[in-house]
């Protein structure tokens, strides 16, 4: 992949991510939501037709007056979300791997990666997330409740990218009833670390 390809595909999904934290100011309420900085992000699980929305900021059901304001940014906020970390992805394929790759499940294209870049990749995500101590406080919460309904969860970036993949299928016909459980966590942690790869990266390769 050539650096102008490089450089379009970056902006893309730079551009799909500052439509992500637009859905997110929308969605929370909170009005600080900046994507050239890490974030935490709301994180939702959905099994058959119960939802559960846990943030930072707030603590809601999906039958509360605030969810039912926030509900046309919801599905939204996912897809945009999962796209941003595809683009991610397949720009990391280029800048480091110097490969071309397609596909959409995020976990098979994590899992392409060569075991530097995932162990790095998993590295940095860790590391921003044990900054941040109620981010894990949010995810134990909304781990917590998802074992109550028989599901499990586990805080590792190739989780997240299973799960973001799944949510992407799952989310956008959410008109459709549905009992495959599904959760979108860790997005910004997810998103920032391929970021922070991507910018150290660049800034050690000298121009042709």
């Amino acid at each position: 992949m050539t650096k102008s390809a490089l450089d379009k595909l970056f902006k893309e999904a730079t551009g799909f991510h500052k439509t992500t934290c637009l859905l997110a100011t929308r969605f929370t309420g909170f009005r600080d939501f900046d994507h050239d900085r890490h974030q935490p992000f709301p994180m939702m699980f959905r099994a058959a037709d119960r939802t559960l929305v846990r943030t930072i900021l707030k603590d809601h059901r999906a039958d509360t007056e605030w969810m039912k304001d926030a509900d046309s940014y919801f599905t939204s906020l996912i897809v945009n979300g999962a796209f941003s970390l595809e683009l991610h992805l397949k720009h990391i394929y280029g800048l480091v791997e110097q490969q071309d790759v397609r596909g959409h499940d995020l976990h098979k294209l994590f899992l392409g990666l060569s075991d530097w870049t995932r162990t790095n990749l998993e590295a940095i995500f860790q590391a921003i997330s044990s900054s941040q101590p109620l981010i894990r406080k949010q995810f134990d919460t909304l781990k917590s409740e998802m074992g109550e309904m028989g599901a499990t969860l586990d805080w590792s970036l190739s989780t997240v990218l299973r799960e973001s993949s799944r949510a992407f299928e799952t989310w956008r016909y959410f008109y459709e009833s549905t009992t495959v459980p599904c959760s979108f966590a860790g997005y910004g942690e997810a998103v920032f670390a391929m970021r922070t790869m991507s910018t150290q990266f660049k800034s050690k390769t000298p121009d042709p």
